[in-house]
Protein backbone atom coordinates (compact mmCIF):
# COMPACT_ATOMS: atom_id res chain seq x y z
CA UNK A 1 0.00 0.00 0.00
CA UNK A 2 2.73 2.46 0.88
CA UNK A 3 4.66 1.72 -2.29
CA UNK A 4 1.57 2.25 -4.46
CA UNK A 5 0.56 5.42 -2.64
CA UNK A 6 3.96 6.93 -3.39
CA UNK A 7 3.40 6.75 -7.17
CA UNK A 8 1.19 9.86 -7.44
CA UNK A 9 3.64 11.76 -5.25
CA UNK A 10 6.55 10.70 -7.45
CA UNK A 11 4.69 11.72 -10.57
CA UNK A 12 3.83 15.09 -9.04
CA UNK A 13 7.46 15.65 -8.13
CA UNK A 14 8.56 14.74 -11.66
CA UNK A 15 6.00 17.13 -13.11
CA UNK A 16 7.23 19.93 -10.87
CA UNK A 17 10.84 19.30 -11.87
CA UNK A 18 9.85 19.40 -15.53
CA UNK A 19 7.83 22.60 -15.10
CA UNK A 20 10.25 24.49 -12.85
CA UNK A 21 12.48 25.90 -15.66
CA UNK A 22 9.42 27.33 -17.39
CA UNK A 23 8.09 28.78 -14.14
CA UNK A 24 11.41 30.52 -13.50
CA UNK A 25 11.71 31.86 -17.05
CA UNK A 26 8.15 33.26 -17.16
CA UNK A 27 7.89 34.63 -13.63
CA UNK A 28 7.19 38.36 -13.87
CA UNK A 29 6.26 38.09 -17.56
CA UNK A 30 2.89 39.11 -19.02
CA UNK A 31 0.52 36.63 -20.65
CA UNK A 32 -2.50 37.86 -22.63
CA UNK A 33 -5.21 35.19 -22.84
CA UNK A 34 -8.07 35.47 -25.31
CA UNK A 35 -11.21 33.35 -25.40
CA UNK A 36 -14.59 33.79 -27.06
CA UNK A 37 -18.04 33.87 -25.56
CA UNK A 38 -18.78 30.31 -26.62
CA UNK A 39 -16.37 28.97 -24.02
CA UNK A 40 -18.56 30.56 -21.35
CA UNK A 41 -21.72 29.21 -22.96
CA UNK A 42 -20.20 25.71 -23.03
CA UNK A 43 -19.57 25.82 -19.27
CA UNK A 44 -15.80 25.45 -19.62
CA UNK A 45 -15.03 28.58 -17.61
CA UNK A 46 -14.50 26.92 -14.23
CA UNK A 47 -11.46 24.95 -15.36
CA UNK A 48 -10.03 27.93 -17.22
CA UNK A 49 -10.48 30.17 -14.19
CA UNK A 50 -8.50 27.72 -12.07
CA UNK A 51 -5.71 27.67 -14.66
CA UNK A 52 -5.56 31.47 -14.78
CA UNK A 53 -5.40 31.70 -10.99
CA UNK A 54 -2.60 29.11 -11.02
CA UNK A 55 -0.62 31.17 -13.54
CA UNK A 56 -1.06 34.29 -11.44
CA UNK A 57 -0.03 32.38 -8.33
CA UNK A 58 3.20 31.37 -10.08
CA UNK A 59 4.11 35.03 -10.55
CA UNK A 60 2.86 35.48 -14.12
CA UNK A 61 1.01 38.68 -14.95
CA UNK A 62 -2.30 37.73 -16.57
CA UNK A 63 -4.49 39.85 -18.85
CA UNK A 64 -7.78 38.30 -20.00
CA UNK A 65 -9.53 39.47 -23.17
CA UNK A 66 -12.96 37.91 -23.70
CA UNK A 67 -15.51 37.86 -26.47
CA UNK A 68 -19.30 37.88 -26.25
CA UNK A 69 -20.56 37.14 -29.77
CA UNK A 70 -22.90 34.23 -28.92
CA UNK A 71 -24.41 36.24 -26.09
CA UNK A 72 -24.95 39.27 -28.36
CA UNK A 73 -26.44 37.02 -31.05
CA UNK A 74 -28.85 35.51 -28.51
CA UNK A 75 -30.07 38.89 -27.30
CA UNK A 76 -30.62 40.33 -30.77
CA UNK A 77 -32.34 37.11 -31.87
CA UNK A 78 -34.67 37.25 -28.86
CA UNK A 79 -35.69 40.74 -29.98
CA UNK A 80 -36.19 39.66 -33.61
CA UNK A 81 -33.36 41.90 -34.81
CA UNK A 82 -31.58 41.01 -38.03
CA UNK A 83 -27.80 41.40 -37.95
CA UNK A 84 -25.43 42.41 -40.73
CA UNK A 85 -21.74 41.48 -40.86
CA UNK A 86 -18.93 42.73 -43.04
CA UNK A 87 -16.37 39.97 -42.83
CA UNK A 88 -15.96 39.33 -39.10
CA UNK A 89 -17.25 42.76 -38.07
CA UNK A 90 -20.81 43.28 -36.89
CA UNK A 91 -22.64 46.36 -38.08
CA UNK A 92 -23.52 47.90 -34.71
CA UNK A 93 -26.43 50.32 -34.84
CA UNK A 94 -27.79 52.06 -31.74
CA UNK A 95 -30.26 49.27 -30.91
CA UNK A 96 -27.62 46.58 -31.31
CA UNK A 97 -25.18 48.57 -29.18
CA UNK A 98 -27.59 48.40 -26.23
CA UNK A 99 -27.54 44.61 -26.44
CA UNK A 100 -23.75 44.62 -26.86
CA UNK A 101 -23.40 46.53 -23.58
CA UNK A 102 -25.79 44.15 -21.84
CA UNK A 103 -24.08 40.99 -23.13
CA UNK A 104 -20.52 42.18 -22.51
CA UNK A 105 -21.38 43.28 -18.97
CA UNK A 106 -23.00 39.95 -18.16
CA UNK A 107 -20.08 37.93 -19.54
CA UNK A 108 -17.61 40.07 -17.67
CA UNK A 109 -19.44 39.61 -14.38
CA UNK A 110 -19.52 35.84 -14.93
CA UNK A 111 -15.77 35.77 -15.56
CA UNK A 112 -15.04 37.87 -12.50
CA UNK A 113 -17.22 35.63 -10.35
CA UNK A 114 -15.50 32.44 -11.54
CA UNK A 115 -12.04 33.92 -11.04
CA UNK A 116 -12.91 35.10 -7.55
CA UNK A 117 -14.29 31.67 -6.70
CA UNK A 118 -11.16 29.97 -8.07
CA UNK A 119 -8.98 32.38 -6.09
CA UNK A 120 -10.85 31.62 -2.85
CA UNK A 121 -10.42 27.90 -3.50
CA UNK A 122 -6.62 28.15 -3.53
CA UNK A 123 -4.81 26.65 -0.52
CA UNK A 124 -3.27 30.02 0.33
CA UNK A 125 -6.37 32.15 0.64
CA UNK A 126 -4.41 34.90 2.35
CA UNK A 127 -2.79 35.74 -0.98
CA UNK A 128 -5.97 35.44 -3.06
CA UNK A 129 -5.76 37.18 -6.43
CA UNK A 130 -7.71 40.38 -7.06
CA UNK A 131 -9.53 40.80 -10.37
CA UNK A 132 -9.70 44.28 -11.87
CA UNK A 133 -10.75 46.13 -14.98
CA UNK A 134 -11.26 49.63 -16.29
CA UNK A 135 -11.51 51.90 -19.29
CA UNK A 136 -8.19 50.78 -20.74
CA UNK A 137 -9.15 51.04 -24.41
CA UNK A 138 -9.59 54.23 -26.41
CA UNK A 139 -11.43 53.50 -29.65
CA UNK A 140 -12.53 55.20 -32.83
CA UNK A 141 -15.20 54.30 -35.39
CA UNK A 142 -14.24 51.58 -37.84
CA UNK A 143 -15.98 53.72 -40.45
CA UNK A 144 -17.07 52.47 -43.86
CA UNK A 145 -15.86 49.02 -44.90
CA UNK A 146 -16.75 47.61 -48.33
CA UNK A 147 -19.28 50.38 -48.73
CA UNK A 148 -21.03 49.68 -45.43
CA UNK A 149 -21.05 52.08 -42.47
CA UNK A 150 -20.25 49.98 -39.39
CA UNK A 151 -21.68 52.74 -37.14
CA UNK A 152 -20.83 51.89 -33.49
CA UNK A 153 -18.34 49.18 -34.40
CA UNK A 154 -14.89 50.47 -33.55
CA UNK A 155 -11.20 49.78 -33.74
CA UNK A 156 -8.50 50.37 -31.16
CA UNK A 157 -6.99 53.83 -31.16
CA UNK A 158 -4.89 53.49 -28.00
CA UNK A 159 -4.30 51.12 -25.10
CA UNK A 160 -3.68 52.64 -21.66
CA UNK A 161 -0.58 50.55 -21.05
CA UNK A 162 0.47 52.35 -17.87
CA UNK A 163 -2.91 51.78 -16.19
CA UNK A 164 -2.82 48.07 -17.05
CA UNK A 165 0.76 47.67 -15.85
CA UNK A 166 -0.03 49.36 -12.53
CA UNK A 167 -2.69 46.76 -11.84
CA UNK A 168 -0.49 43.89 -13.00
CA UNK A 169 2.31 45.14 -10.72
CA UNK A 170 -0.20 45.03 -7.87
CA UNK A 171 -0.67 41.28 -8.55
CA UNK A 172 -4.12 41.73 -10.05
CA UNK A 173 -5.59 39.79 -12.97
CA UNK A 174 -6.77 42.35 -15.52
CA UNK A 175 -9.93 41.75 -17.57
CA UNK A 176 -10.36 43.71 -20.80
CA UNK A 177 -13.80 43.56 -22.43
CA UNK A 178 -14.44 44.12 -26.16
CA UNK A 179 -15.70 47.66 -25.82
CA UNK A 180 -13.83 50.93 -26.21
CA UNK A 181 -14.54 54.55 -25.47
CA UNK A 182 -13.96 57.74 -27.42
CA UNK A 183 -12.79 61.03 -25.98
CA UNK A 184 -16.35 62.31 -26.35
CA UNK A 185 -17.85 59.45 -24.35
CA UNK A 186 -19.12 57.23 -27.16
CA UNK A 187 -19.01 53.46 -26.70
CA UNK A 188 -17.81 51.19 -29.51
CA UNK A 189 -18.19 47.48 -30.07
CA UNK A 190 -14.74 45.93 -30.73
CA UNK A 191 -13.61 42.66 -32.25
CA UNK A 192 -12.17 40.81 -29.26
CA UNK A 193 -9.60 38.82 -31.24
CA UNK A 194 -8.17 41.97 -32.82
CA UNK A 195 -8.24 43.66 -29.42
CA UNK A 196 -6.18 40.86 -27.86
CA UNK A 197 -3.48 41.23 -30.54
CA UNK A 198 -3.30 45.00 -30.12
CA UNK A 199 -3.16 44.70 -26.35
CA UNK A 200 -0.49 41.99 -26.33
CA UNK A 201 1.72 44.11 -28.56
CA UNK A 202 1.18 47.31 -26.57
CA UNK A 203 1.97 45.73 -23.17
CA UNK A 204 4.89 43.78 -24.66
CA UNK A 205 3.45 40.45 -23.57
CA UNK A 206 5.78 37.47 -23.65
CA UNK A 207 2.89 35.21 -24.69
CA UNK A 208 -0.41 35.70 -26.48
CA UNK A 209 -2.64 32.68 -25.91
CA UNK A 210 -5.58 32.45 -28.32
CA UNK A 211 -8.14 29.87 -27.25
CA UNK A 212 -10.22 28.50 -30.13
CA UNK A 213 -13.71 27.02 -29.99
CA UNK A 214 -12.51 24.05 -32.10
CA UNK A 215 -10.00 21.45 -30.85
CA UNK A 216 -7.15 23.30 -32.55
CA UNK A 217 -5.57 24.37 -35.80
CA UNK A 218 -6.05 21.66 -38.43
CA UNK A 219 -4.45 21.13 -41.84
CA UNK A 220 -6.09 19.96 -45.06
CA UNK A 221 -6.06 16.35 -43.85
CA UNK A 222 -7.88 17.22 -40.63
CA UNK A 223 -4.81 16.66 -38.44
CA UNK A 224 -4.26 19.00 -35.49
CA UNK A 225 -1.06 21.04 -35.82
CA UNK A 226 0.89 21.38 -32.58
CA UNK A 227 3.63 23.79 -33.59
CA UNK A 228 4.52 26.13 -36.45
CA UNK A 229 7.32 28.60 -37.02
CA UNK A 230 6.35 32.03 -38.36
CA UNK A 231 7.61 31.03 -41.79
CA UNK A 232 5.59 27.82 -41.75
CA UNK A 233 2.53 29.67 -40.48
CA UNK A 234 2.65 32.13 -43.38
CA UNK A 235 2.53 29.24 -45.84
CA UNK A 236 0.01 27.17 -43.90
CA UNK A 237 -3.38 26.32 -45.40
CA UNK A 238 -6.22 25.46 -43.02
CA UNK A 239 -9.58 23.91 -43.86
CA UNK A 240 -11.12 25.91 -41.00
CA UNK A 241 -11.81 29.63 -41.70
CA UNK A 242 -11.74 30.33 -37.96
CA UNK A 243 -8.34 28.65 -37.73
CA UNK A 244 -7.09 30.89 -40.52
CA UNK A 245 -8.21 33.99 -38.65
CA UNK A 246 -6.49 32.85 -35.47
CA UNK A 247 -3.33 32.03 -37.36
CA UNK A 248 -3.30 35.43 -39.07
CA UNK A 249 -3.72 37.09 -35.66
CA UNK A 250 -0.84 35.08 -34.20
CA UNK A 251 1.43 36.00 -37.11
CA UNK A 252 0.51 39.67 -36.76
CA UNK A 253 1.30 39.58 -33.04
Amino acid sequence: MQRNSSVPSSRSAASMREASPYIRSHRGQTFVVYFGGRLISDLQLDGLAQDLILLAGLGIKVVVVHGARPQIDARTRDHNMSQQFVGELRVTDARTLAHVKDAVSTVRIDIEARLQQAARDTPDQASAITVSGGNFVIARPAGIVDGVDLQFTGVVRKIDREAIERRLDADEIVIVSPTGYSATGEVFNLNALDLSVNLACDVNASKLILMMDSPGLVDNTGSVIRELSIGQARNFSSIDPAGTRFLESAIRA
